[in-house]
């Protein structure tokens, strides 16, 4: 079972439990209403012509009935909501059970030998990979090391082109000034 069907089970249950105590405190309002003002809405309405020598067995019947009924309905609710924790439990339980796994839901039998021989090659082709590449950075910073140019003076060096520059420019004035 996937995990995310045990969890709407799980909210279905609660608010189940919900409703059925929803319904029982109702049913229990309405019976106190019932016991109440039933026996005088009849004495009122229906006995209203009739002379009574002695009260009608149906008065003294209906405040009974109607807390019978409520109680009834209360254990009921009761028991149910009871069956209904332990089924939620069961299944809080069982969802636990599935995230201690590999969370698939369990259906892809994720505990066999076969997928972790392949989870094994796998994590073997990634070390393997990880190796090559620090190997090759490594051959990589000792090629630029040896490649790498030495500093250079650059004032000595700046001195010596202006000077070659100079007698250049003297050796190109002498070569113009002869060809006139």
């Amino acid at each position: 079972m996937k995990q995310s069907n045990i969890q709407f089970q799980i909210d279905q249950l609660r608010k189940d439990k919900q409703i059925v105590i929803l319904e029982a405190i109702a049913i229990q309002v309405f019976a106190l209403f019932v016991s109440a003002y039933l026996p005088q809405l009849l004495l009122r309405y229906y006995y209203q012509n009739q002379q009574l020598f002695e009260e009608p067995a149906l008065l003294t019947y209906i405040p009974v009935a109607s807390f019978a009924i409520g109680s009834l309905f209360f254990l009921y609710a009761l028991i149910s909501n009871v069956m209904r924790y332990r089924k939620i439990k069961q299944l809080e339980e069982e969802m636990l059970f599935l995230d201690d796994s590999c969370g698939c839901g369990g259906d892809c039998q994720c505990g066999s030998d076969e997928n972790w021989d392949e989870l094994d090659e796998l994590d073997r082709i990634v070390e393997e990979a990880i190796a090559e590449s620090k190997e090759e950075a490594k051959k990589a910073v000792k090629k630029a090391k040896t490649t790498a140019k030495p500093a250079v003076n650059t004032t000595a060096t700046k001195k010596k082109t202006s000077t070659s520059n100079s007698s250049s420019s003297k050796k190109s004035k002498k070569s113009a000034s002869k060809k006139k």
